[in-house]
């Protein structure tokens, strides 16, 4: 009865065999046979370090504000008007000017006035001057991101477990490869 029954299972597990289509398991060499890898977004730390388009400029450069983009910045000496108020070069600003006999009469160059309208001196009768600031460009390098147009942010992976980990793709998670 002995022979019997291993000459059965025998014949019983040859046939399995034969009719599963002879399949062997061969380990999965991506994985070491685990059916996990290390993620490739985050390397398995769990977070990566991603580029986004900086908020507060384009291409890295953001609108000056001290000139608010123009490059020019109103006159400080004559306030943007262009003209300034400077006293008279014949009779010193007092208006008057001294006749040889004496008597006083109104300056003959500023009528009297003692001051003389003349163009700015600092911006040459233009109201405006190169904005220090932007160097008159009307743009400088954005502080919030040191001019290179993009924040480097760190974010948690969403791709991989908590183990920074993914299923492996040759095995399907199973470890093995099944070969017929």
């Amino acid at each position: 009865m002995y022979y019997f029954i291993k000459h059965f299972l025998k014949i019983f597990i040859f046939f399995s065999i034969l009719l599963s289509g002879c399949e062997t398991k061969i380990p999965c060499n991506s994985c070491n046979s685990t059916g996990k890898i290390i993620c490739s977004i985050c390397g398995g730390d769990k977070v990566y370090d991603s580029d986004v388009d900086c908020d507060y400029c384009i291409k890295g450069y953001s609108e000056c504000r001290e000139c608010d983009g123009e490059g020019e910045i109103k006159c400080h000496i004559c306030f943007g008007n262009g003209m300034v108020y400077r006293p008279c070069y014949v009779c010193g600003g007092s208006g008057h000017d001294f006749s040889w006999r004496g008597d006083y009469r109104p300056c003959y160059v500023c009528g009297g006035s003692g001051m003389l309208y003349q163009p700015c001196f600092l911006c040459g009768g233009q109201g405006k001057i190169p904005c220090e600031e932007c160097n008159g460009d009307g743009v400088v390098v954005c502080s919030h991101c040191s001019g290179r147009g993009y924040n480097t942010v760190t974010l948690d992976c969403d791709f991989c477990d908590d183990d920074g980990k993914i299923t492996c793709d040759k095995c399907n998670g199973k470890g093995y490869i099944i070969e017929k």
